[in-house]
């Protein structure tokens, strides 16, 4: 589970595990997705609203014995 703030403009504030794996390079990986997403700001009434953070889960799957994100366009 990671943890991302984004600001009114849906930039990338920074971004921490908020419950690990327990595996650390699937933490790692996991933030790596988080900085690398393309986020959308808050908005309210189609105007941009102000900084907000979420959680979101990162799931992976293995790919030839490499772990990937679920869903993204290597697997």
């Amino acid at each position: 589970m990671v943890y991302a703030c984004v600001n009114k403009k849906g930039e990338l504030l920074g971004a921490e595990v908020a419950r690990s794996s327990g595996f650390p390079e699937l933490d790692e990986a996991a933030l790596k997705v988080a900085r690398a997403t393309k986020f959308a700001p808050a908005t309210k009434d189609g105007k941009p609203k102000r900084k907000s953070c979420l959680h979101f889960k990162v799931k992976f799957v293995l790919k030839d014995g490499v772990p990937v994100p679920a869903g993204s366009a290597e697997t």
